[in-house]
């Protein structure tokens, strides 16, 4: 009689233990579920002429009212041979960047699984509200909110003179939602919002990416490939490239020379 108790009685812990559990990870998917879903884009390449300097705009977009952005980790990819991280700059009133961004350059290996024929370069920075901040991300499809811009130097100048220049920036966060970011341990993009009932603590977000100028395709050892979707064509006037300067001398010259013997021709 007294095993037969002590069996019902452990049976009777595991079943406890079992529906803790069961009832914990029911909570948790159920305030996943109501977490507001955030997505990040970058928009509106343009270039300076003046300075030389290739921007594009950072926005955000939500599908829950009355949202404002607590924090966010900016971690994204491009590629080294195209561009070479300028500034953060034009934040939000209310929004800055506590701290300069961590990047770090990888090989041209690592370039390859993004479609890259250059080094892969991996940019690490945070935006945090430091102010009072009146609005609320937008709701609208047609109206995201713009949170900064980020601005480049372009590594080969002469790219200005191409039909289309369309570089890419990668997201720091797989197609695939919860499985965290594309480097070892990554838990990439992470978006964190005001807590309208309270001052102390943020709310956690579901974050979504798209991608500029690149296509996830998880396909072997590649994560994706550029596309040309956000171009800018014809910047400031075509660049002659300095290979081509040869065949236009050339063609000076003999220019010159038909002149040349034409105008003698014609005295004599």
């Amino acid at each position: 009689m007294y095993n037969y108790n002590f069996k019902l009685s452990a049976r009777s812990i595991i079943l406890f233990f079992l529906i803790v559990t069961l009832f914990t990870g029911i909570q948790a998917i159920s305030q996943e579920c109501q977490n507001p879903n955030v997505t990040v884009r970058f928009n509106n390449p343009y270039y300076n002429c003046e300075t030389q300097l290739y921007c594009v705009d950072v926005e955000l977009l939500t599908d829950t009212e009355e949202q404002q952005l607590s924090g966010m980790n900016i971690r994204f990819f491009y590629n080294g041979d195209v561009l070479e991280f300028l500034t953060m700059g034009s934040f939000e009133p209310g929004y800055s960047s506590p701290a300069p961004p961590v990047i770090k350059t990888g090989s041209i290996e690592n370039g390859e699984s993004f479609g890259f024929n250059g080094p892969l370069v991996f940019f690490n920075g945070q935006v945090q509200m430091t102010g009072p901040v009146s609005s609320f991300i937008s709701t609208d499809e047609n109206n995201w909110t713009k949170l900064f811009n980020l601005c480049f130097r372009l590594k080969h100048p002469n790219v200005l003179g191409v039909e289309d220049f369309c570089p890419s920036l990668i997201w720091d966060l797989k197609q695939n939602q919860g499985v965290g970011g594309y480097l070892p341990g990554d838990d990439g993009l992470i978006i964190t919002l005001v807590n309208q009932d309270s001052e102390q603590k943020s709310l956690p977000a579901f974050e979504n990416v798209n991608h500029f100028n690149w296509q996830s395709e998880n396909i072997g050892d590649v994560y994706g490939q550029p596309v040309s979707q956000n171009c800018i064509s014809e910047i400031c006037g075509y660049v002659i490239p300095i290979s081509n300067w040869s065949v236009f001398l050339a063609i000076g010259l003999m220019l010159i020379i038909s002149l040349f013997i034409y105008k003698k021709r014609i005295s004599g």
